[in-house]
């Protein structure tokens, strides 16, 4: 007759007489797996944001400054744009955050709006999926702009020519 193990019941095999193999390694592979999937979840939806956050600068730019390097009015959108953004999506598009949309844009606005996941293509004009836009916003908002930065996938990103180093 065959046990079934139920609550409280030690590891007993529903086949008589084999012990039941322990599940720690299985356990490891699972977790690793779900991990992984996780983790490229997390640089999926961060990569999306960058360039959500790239595109919304070039727009502002467009739209406020008409591509010129300052509007007179261009405070005034922004404090529009930015009660009904968060009236309409939620949190997360203050004025202050436009602004380093628009000065991410200005800062990059040579590259093109895609994620590179590889290190090996020396003549990419995007964006690394190593950056999250926390990096960006930082690089952005340098004095000196980003003079060379190597991510931790070991891919060179450059300013956009006529920037100071």
């Amino acid at each position: 007759m065959t046990r079934r193990a139920g609550r409280g019941a030690g590891k007993k095999s529903l086949v008589r007489g084999s012990p039941l193999p322990s599940v720690t390694p299985l356990l490891e592979r699972v977790v690793a797996i779900l991990d992984d999937a996780r983790s490229g979840v997390v640089r999926a939806v961060n990569s999306s944001m960058v360039l959500a956050y790239w595109s919304i600068g070039r727009e502002l730019v467009e739209f406020v400054q008409r591509g010129s390097r300052r509007a007179e009015y261009g405070d005034q959108v922004l404090e529009a744009l930015a009660g009904q953004l968060q009236r309409r999506v939620g949190r997360g598009y203050s004025v202050t955050n436009l602004r380093y949309f628009r000065l991410f844009y200005v800062r990059y606005q040579d590259r093109r709006p895609e994620i590179h996941h590889s290190a090996s293509d020396e003549s990419f004009k995007g964006f690394s999926d190593s950056l999250s836009w926390t990096h960006y916003r930082v690089l952005s908002s340098t004095s000196s702009g980003p003079a060379y930065v190597v991510a931790r996938s070991g891919s060179p990103l450059r300013p956009r020519k006529g920037s100071k180093s």
